[in-house]
């Protein structure tokens, strides 16, 4: 389980690849962490979220925080706002922030990704 892109780490955790989810193990999709964590809570499900929200919140929620097994790095941040949101000036420049670190995020890859 995990928000918006879990496809990537869905796929990269089981290693699926193109093939069928048919028979794969169940993701879901959430709003938001939080929302991840209560599910987490009441079921049997795991789920992939920044490490510091998770440690954060572990007692709280009483669960258990482990690193991935494999490196999960390239994703991307999305934002969506309808466009009335627009008007404020705030949410304009927290999406150029946004965009900005994501630029330059990009333009420094570590050695061997290039």
């Amino acid at each position: 389980m995990a928000g918006a892109g879990h496809v990537d780490v869905f796929d990269r955790m089981f290693g699926l690849g193109s093939r069928s989810r048919a028979c794969a193990p169940h993701a879901l999709t959430v709003p938001n962490f939080l929302s991840a964590l209560c599910v987490v809570t009441e079921t049997d499900l795991i789920a992939a979220l920044p490490h510091q929200v998770a440690a954060r919140h572990a007692a709280r929620f009483d669960v258990r925080v482990v690193r991935a097994p494999l490196a999960l790095t390239n994703f991307s941040i999305r934002a969506i706002v309808p466009k009335v949101a627009m008007l404020d000036v705030g949410v304009g420049w927290l999406l150029a922030r946004l965009a900005e670190a994501s630029r330059q995020r990009t333009s420094v890859q570590p050695k061997g990704r290039r």
